[in-house]
């Protein structure tokens, strides 16, 4: 018994070899079911935070350049007040959203745990953190002009205009690539297909848009 005990031993390493484990920030951009599964299943809840402030962070800034708010705001103060305010409401709506996934897909037949659903989001939202990286030398093209409505020494100066609009549009790919991430994180966790997760992720941001939507409804016709 102890010589065949010790021959199985052996055979571990190279066993355990045939399944190498997956570096998570990397692998997640192409094997995300994989992955996903990996990080659930070694029970790891590292940067799972970080990820979801890096993503609110990204979002606010993103609707500091809709808006505009540089016509009458310092870039310095945009930053900060979008790194104070992008951090917080990303924890929030992570976890507001991480629930109506989970009760969402329970009504559609996922198996998905709440914790396992939060883990999956948080890090769908690894290329986000390349976009937030491209914030930089965003800003630095031109930095009184960036989150503004006129934008005249960009489309004054032609490398500005290339390299403005070029991480524009990477930011948009990313984007675009991190919500396929989701989907297909979604789907291993709640043991669906693409679709279905899709589906899951759509109605549960439905449930929550549709009554804050009508308690703004409500708050402005109780001002008037």
């Amino acid at each position: 018994m102890d010589q065949k005990s010790s021959q199985l031993e052996s055979l571990e390493p190279e066993t355990s070899n045939l399944f190498p484990r997956l570096n998570p920030w990397l692998s997640i951009w192409t094997q995300p079911r994989a992955t996903i599964q990996q990080i659930i299943d070694s029970g790891c809840a590292k940067y799972i935070l970080l990820l979801v402030m890096i993503s609110g962070v990204n979002s606010t800034l993103d609707r500091a350049v809709s808006k505009s708010m540089g016509d009458d705001k310092e870039v310095l103060v945009i930053v900060a007040m979008s790194i104070a305010t992008g951090a917080l409401s990303g924890v929030f709506f992570w976890a507001l959203g991480s629930a109506a996934t989970r009760l969402i897909g329970k009504w559609l037949g996922g198996v998905g745990t709440y914790e396992e659903l939060r883990t999956a989001i948080a890090w769908s939202n690894v290329p986000l953190v390349l976009s937030l990286m491209l914030w930089v030398p965003l800003i630095a093209i031109a930095p009184n002009e960036i989150f503004a409505t006129n934008t005249p020494t960009i489309n004054a100066n032609t490398i500005k205009s290339v390299l403005y609009w070029g991480i524009m549009t990477i930011q948009l790919v990313l984007g675009i690539w991190s919500l396929i991430l989701m989907i297909k994180c979604v789907a291993q966790v709640q043991e669906f297909s693409f679709w279905r997760a899709f589906s899951n992720l759509l109605l549960a941001g439905v449930a929550l848009v549709v009554p804050v939507g009508i308690a703004i409804a409500i708050a402005i016709g109780l001002g008037k």
